[in-house]
């Protein structure tokens, strides 16, 4: 559901800052670009990774998984009649200098209800039933939630900032995407008042560049770092001369193609440049997903086929010399529930199921069915070079088998910010996260199939819906056990694979460069974010 920095210092000819002015300054190129910063609409990998510069929460995961408090002074606990207290920080404060209150969590809470406003996935909204407060204690909010679930603490609506998105949000909230068009994070993205992180926009252009300010009026660590610059570059095969030329001094996790990582990896050591490669473990696959509503793919013969004809090892040896590990699953090697399994590569397997389904060869070499082409169009993200020759190479499989293999890729924003929510694939190749002891409601429920009618709001973007899955994914939101919790989760596991739901490739490893003089960096519990920036220290 989420779908994918470099940290790129801009010449003095550009902004011109003073020598020590730029001491404390870093700047950040995505690779994969960015959209706007609402926090209830954004749908991207790329805003995730920014958002903890400038928008902040109640609760933050660890690394491990762990609910931390961020905006929260506490963890609550959740009473017999499913209520929590909820108390915000008092120096927790917008960046305009307005205190946060439960008014501005409830705005963001109502807006994420909203059918008419598109939302990464409506459950995460529906688990609250009530936000109250009263005039003399605006920072206490008294929750209601439907259930007693064990995940209350978890996955909470953000904040919006009452004080100017309330009249908008009253103004459009019921005409379709009407908020989301006129939010005033589109029209007034410069203005402080949105943000309450470490930091503030106050420089932006989609497709260009965006510029954090340090916010004085941050809640928490001041940040060393007065000026966080961020600039999209879209051509990864750049990136080296940029790096070696000074022009770059980092490159953050998202789009950066692990096979460059490790070319820089090696670079840099043997070269003695003073940057280093961080990598991490993340709970990330890389895979090719299914639209399920696709005719041709509702038939699991043809699923278990295509899963059939991609050889896994060969694709990590020839494109990553190795140094990651294949999947057949789509749970990382460290999640709590992961076990090992047999590659299912076979070709022959998948010539005899394509025959049983009823696609014939023919003169051409691809396969017809009552006179209809086996062909599928496959997305991945256009400008990902590693991305594409994998493409290719899975391309040639699927035709060695008969299937037509039509490649259309898109700018990743395109791609993950609307086609692969529309539904405007057959295949579609991205990087899934599956995040230890969170709820995957959002991600495979059939209430979380994104719709027209929903606004495009849900993370269940292959339109999978399985009544048997549901009930899964309900046991497993409602077991407070962790060890059964994760029996619950080998079950989900087991659900998708025997029904070929997609096909996990290879288990990706993160990677962010870093220049030596640059300290505090930590690792994500979505493998591609940045973490606690404020603490930051570049000598």
């Amino acid at each position: 559901m989420k779908r994918f920095f470099v940290l790129y210092l801009l010449t003095t000819s550009l902004l011109s800052f003073s020598a020590e002015a730029a001491k404390s300054s870093l700047t950040i190129a995505i690779i994969q670009e960015w959209s706007t910063f609402n926090p209830v609409t954004s749908q991207l990998a790329s805003n995730q990774a920014l958002f903890p510069f400038i928008i902040r929460y109640m609760v933050k995961r660890s690394v491990d998984g762990g609910v931390v408090a961020d905006v929260a002074e506490k963890i609550p606990t959740l009473d017999s009649k499913n209520s929590a207290l909820w108390i915000i920080k008092k120096n927790a404060k917008w960046a305009d200098g307005q205190n946060i209150t439960c008014a501005d969590w409830y705005l963001g809470w109502q807006a994420g209800l909203n059918p008419k406003v598109s939302v990464e996935a409506r459950s995460t909204y529906e688990k609250i039933t009530k936000i109250e407060w009263s005039e003399k204690t605006p920072q206490n909010c008294n929750v209601t939630y439907a259930t007693n679930d064990w995940t209350f603490d978890r996955d909470l609506p953000p904040f919006l900032p009452s004080h100017v998105e309330k009249s908008v949000y009253e103004k459009n909230k019921t005409e379709a995407e009407g908020y989301d068009r006129n939010t005033v994070y589109i029209n007034g993205v410069t203005n402080n008042a949105l943000y309450n992180g470490p930091y503030y926009v106050s420089e932006f252009k989609l497709g260009s560049h965006v510029i954090f300010t340090r916010n004085e009026n941050f809640f928490g660590t001041k940040p060393k770092i007065a000026q966080i610059i961020v600039k999209h570059i879209s051509d990864t095969s750049a990136l080296r001369a940029n790096i070696m030329s000074g022009q770059i001094n980092a490159i953050s996790a998202v789009g950066f193609p692990p096979d460059t990582a490790f070319l820089f990896d090696e670079d840099f050591k043997s070269s003695k440049l003073p940057y280093v490669v961080r990598f991490q473990n993340s709970g990330i696959f890389q895979g090719i997903y299914f639209n399920l509503d696709n005719e041709i793919l509702k038939d699991i013969k043809v699923r278990e086929a295509l899963s059939r004809t991609i050889n896994k090892e060969q694709i990590v040896k020839a494109f990553f010399s190795n140094k990651l590990q294949t999947a057949e699953s789509i749970l990382s090697p460290q999640h709590p529930a992961y076990t090992s399994k047999a590659a299912i590569y076979s070709k022959d397997k998948a010539v005899k199921l394509l025959d049983e389904a009823g696609w014939k060869m023919g003169p051409n070499r691809v396969r017809k069915k009552n006179g209809k082409t086996l062909s599928l169009v496959f997305k991945t993200s256009a400008g990902l070079k590693v991305l594409e020759n994998i493409q290719i190479y899975v391309c040639e499989q699927f035709k060695s088998v008969g299937v037509e293999c039509i490649i259309k890729n898109e700018p990743p924003r395109t791609l993950l910010g609307q086609s692969v929510p529309h539904g405007e694939f057959d295949l579609a190749m991205y990087g899934q996260p599956i995040p230890a002891d969170s709820s995957l409601t959002g991600y495979f429920s059939s209430k979380d199939i994104p719709t027209a009618k929903n606004s495009w709001a849900g993370g269940n973007s292959i339109r999978l819906n399985s009544k048997e899955l549901d009930q899964l994914l309900n046991d497993f939101d409602k077991e407070n056990n962790k060890q059964k919790r994760n029996a619950i989760v080998k079950k989900i596991e087991n659900f998708l694979q025997k029904n070929y739901s997609m096909i996990p490739i290879y288990h990706r490893r993160e990677a962010v460069v870093i220049p030596k003089g640059l300290s505090g960096v930590l690792d994500s519990y979505e493998g591609t974010a940045f973490t606690d920036p404020e603490k930051w220290i570049l000598n």
